[in-house]
């Protein structure tokens, strides 16, 4: 499929189609209703071609070929969530890219990295809610899909909503970028892997923060999932997983899965590879102790899981 992977579980229904000449013929009529400033904004979705945008020196000639590659892909996102439907597909486009400035993502990217004034509320907002080591980006499967782990115990109860969402979606962001990086392109899908060990009542969302997650990750995140794990889940927790249950579409709820106990060694051990993995998904699992903020959000670069070495 054109070196990306194939829609899992969401899309299956659709997933025989995506390579043949129809499926095509309605991306390139998709393609062609974008306006030049919509086909960058779908380009930006891609952290390799913000990279490539923000170089002193960029070759002219790589930045349009990434600009009209990772734009399509966006496209294609879009249109296989929606089963073909491409005046749906579009609209879904659009409404995203709306979404994203609204969020401030190209400020996700920088806001670490910049001593830029205007990202100082973006970045001391990130730094809080992060602040207890809820969400990092750790690990990733054997075929080099990222892990973005979020340690329910850890919640901070006086976060907003707001807030839960956007270090939710800056971590999401992260993992889909170290995905990019590490495949080439090749797999545009991460894991959100939840951890209930320890879990309380204390420790739940609220209903509307919830909301906010699952609805954007809905709307805005088409073909970016490869599997929701909610691992060592306790009963508590399943009584408000039922409460937002109806609000989750139903490709997400296919990708939805309880693993625990030991039932998470069978789970993992073909899907990832002890070096690369956290210890609540496989008991050898080498990528272990708390991590250390600071070193992640200024020193780690974006498109990295944290335990990584980088390569000069």
């Amino acid at each position: 499929m054109n070196g990306v992977e194939d829609s899992a579980v969401g899309s299956a229904v659709f997933a025989p189609c995506v390579a043949d000449k129809e499926f095509e013929d309605k991306l390139d009529a998709m393609v062609s209703k974008l306006t030049s400033e919509e086909i960058e904004g779908a380009a930006l979705t891609s952290y390799v071609y913000w990279q490539e945008k923000e170089k002193k020196e960029s070759d002219q000639q790589v930045l349009d070929d990434l600009r009209r590659t990772k734009s399509r892909a966006m496209a294609r996102r879009c249109l296989v969530g929606d089963k073909g439907y491409v005046e749906v597909a579009l609209k879904r486009l659009r409404s995203t890219l709306q979404f994203r400035k609204e969020m401030d993502i190209d400020g996700f990217y920088r806001c670490f990295s910049t001593d830029d004034d205007k990202y100082q509320d973006l970045q001391k907002g990130l730094e809080f809610s992060m602040s207890t080591g809820m969400q990092v980006v750790r690990g990733h499967d054997k075929e080099g899909r990222y892990v973005q782990l979020i340690t329910a115990k850890l919640l901070i109860k006086s976060d907003s909503d707001h807030g839960f969402l956007a270090q939710t979606l800056y971590n999401a962001e992260r993992a889909i970028a170290a995905t990019e990086r590490a495949t080439g392109g090749k797999y545009e899908k991460m894991y959100p892997v939840f951890d209930y060990k320890s879990f309380t009542h204390e420790n739940n969302l609220t209903l509307s923060a919830a909301k906010g997650v699952v609805f954007a990750l809905r709307d805005h995140y088409p073909e970016r999932v490869q599997r929701i794990y909610l691992l060592d889940a306790p009963f508590i927790f399943k009584f408000f997983y039922n409460l937002l249950w109806p609000f989750i579409d139903p490709d997400t709820r296919k990708k939805i899965k309880f693993v625990s106990g030991e039932e998470k060694e069978k789970e993992f051990k073909d899907i990832f590879d002890e070096e690369h993995a956290v210890p609540c998904m496989l008991s050898g699992g080498k990528l272990t102790g708390p991590h250390d903020l600071k070193k992640y959000l200024a020193e780690v670069p974006f498109d990295y899981a944290y335990d990584e070495v980088v390569k000069s």
